[in-house]
């Protein structure tokens, strides 16, 4: 069962520092709007509106807003000692140091949970309004694990880059270069890294390789797909480097990703 135990919403400006802290329990941080950036374990992570970051216990953070301005919400939860969790969400039993970005768009209802959790945090601490935030946190967990493809953020795009965008998601399976994507808009390969580093807040590989690695997450939660054809259709023609990729970005082995979520029967 998941345990509330503290959450908060509100405006962060490039005045104010998230962090440095390392709590011994879970923090997931949803970015509203704007744009923020942590360091974690020596690497950056940069988040847009749409975007999610759930800290594991142990996990050391700091960072700040990239834009102006930035409204996020931070929840802060633990798990029961028996961890008796409900299906969704049993995953997170075993997590220590680390850290899953997630990316859902425009989800009303996610949203909605969120500032219903925020609320139900200056109440009372009456049983039922704990039970409450703890049924909530539960379900913002679950939504956000729950696949909702590749969606771009909401800052401001040109239409070369999300036309590339789209493109990139329609051939996952090609090899791609980085000049292969500097000639689909028309540009450099130096003019094209900058302006998509501008626009996304990371690089043309970084962002290429996320879509593959959540392609390959999609597969293995979704279908029965041998993972050897799941490197081919992410890109791959060596599996050393697909299980390497994956392990680095979902802290485990595809079969191990696929056991813990492939539902079964």
């Amino acid at each position: 069962m998941i345990c509330c135990i503290k959450n908060d919403y509100g405006t962060i400006d490039q005045s104010i520092s998230i962090g440095p802290a390392q709590w011994p329990h879970f923090d997931l941080i949803v970015v509203h709007s704007g744009q923020i950036q942590l360091k974690l374990t020596g690497k950056r992570a940069t988040m847009d509106s749409g975007q999610a970051i759930l800290l594991y216990p142990g996990t050391p953070f700091k960072g700040g807003s990239v834009t102006p301005e930035a409204k996020i919400s931070v929840h802060h939860f633990q798990l029961n000692s028996d961890k008796n969790l409900s299906s969704p969400n049993e995953w997170l039993a075993d997590k220590k140091s680390g850290y899953n970005i997630f990316q859902y768009c425009e989800m009303p209802d996610l949203e909605h949970d969120i500032k219903r959790m925020v609320g139900l945090a200056h109440q009372p601490a009456r049983p039922e309004n704990e039970m409450m935030r703890s049924l909530l946190m539960a379900l913002i967990i679950a939504q956000l694990q729950a696949d909702h493809g590749t969606c771009l953020p909401k800052t401001s795009l040109s239409p070369e880059i999300r036309n590339l965008a789209a493109w990139l998601n329609e051939n996952l399976g090609e090899k791609i270069t980085l000049g292969d994507m500097a000639k689909q808009v028309g540009l450099s390969t130096s003019r094209f890294r900058t302006i998509f580093k501008q626009q996304l807040g990371t690089s043309p590989g970084a962002y290429l390789l996320d879509l593959r690695m959540n392609e390959a997450a999609r597969l293995l939660r979704e279908t029965l797909t041998p993972i050897k054809q799941i490197v081919s259709l992410t890109g791959y023609t060596e599996i050393t480097y697909f299980y390497h990729a994956f392990k680095q970005l979902h802290k485990t082995t595809p079969k191990a990703y696929r056991d813990r979520h492939l539902p079964l029967g």
